[in-house]
């Protein structure tokens, strides 16, 4: 990714936006352009809250590109409440990330190649919306302990199951698990209390917890295309 041209789309200072071409020379700290024509200065980082990294990895021609990694510099946006760094084929995450904890609320992950939960998202506990579609992970391990998350979307992975500790998410309000290999639900669910939506389609589910039916929040249940069992259904509708 270095010396690579990449796309820049920032909200600065919650007050206007614009778009800018940078060019990342040895990391993010070291940005040298911006479509206003002044350099993109470490105090400026600081004042960003929102930046959208999609698909950044770009060729010199302009056609998509892949970004494997990302260099050091995303803990220099002290201020940063959204992060979008959907599409660039990651592998991984830089430890840096972990910095803008007290202050990062959405995370955007989506369309990457992550195969684990990186630990510097585990420590990201200020999170209210975690998005993780379109991956290669095999497990939900690594979660970030973020009592206010309130959206998990991890559709279209490799999951095989959920772990105990997502009862702690207790204000969680949307769970996506759509296109996974999931094929136990575990009780510890059906604690989820705050839960409004929750998509369990296109797994391998064959039977519901045995007090799912205390899920009395939960407003849309998509199960379509599991493996579950004609009395199961029926409960269900009862």
């Amino acid at each position: 990714v270095l010396d690579s041209l990449v796309r820049l789309i920032c909200t600065y200072d919650d007050s206007w936006e614009y778009e800018a071409k940078v060019v990342v020379e040895g990391g993010l700290g070291s940005i040298i352009k911006r479509k206003l024509g002044r350099e993109f200065g470490t105090n400026e980082m600081r004042n960003i809250r929102h930046l959208d990294l999609t698909s950044a990895a770009l060729t010199p021609t302009g056609s998509p590109g892949k970004m494997y990694t990302l260099p050091e510099g995303l803990g220099l946006f002290k201020n940063l409440s959204k992060l979008v760094l959907r599409g660039n084929y990651l592998l991984s995450l830089p430890p840096d990330l972990g910095d803008l904890a007290p202050t990062l609320t959405h995370l955007n992950l989506a369309r990457n190649k992550l195969g684990t939960i990186p630990p510097c998202v585990e420590v990201l506990t200020e999170l209210e919306e975690l998005i993780l579609h379109s991956n290669e992970l095999r497990s939900l391990s690594g979660l970030p302990h973020a009592k206010k998350l309130r959206t998990l979307i991890v559709s279209s992975n490799k999951i095989k199951g959920l772990p105990p500790g997502i009862a702690r998410l207790d204000n969680l309000r949307t769970l996506v698990l759509s296109d996974n290999s999931i094929s136990y639900i575990p009780q510890e669910i059906c604690r989820l209390r705050s839960l409004h939506f929750l998509h369990l389609d296109g797994n391998r589910v064959k039977r519901l917890p045995q007090h799912f039916s205390s899920l009395k929040s939960l407003k849309r249940l998509l199960i379509d295309n599991n493996l579950l069992s004609d009395d199961s259904i029926v409960k269900l509708r009862q």
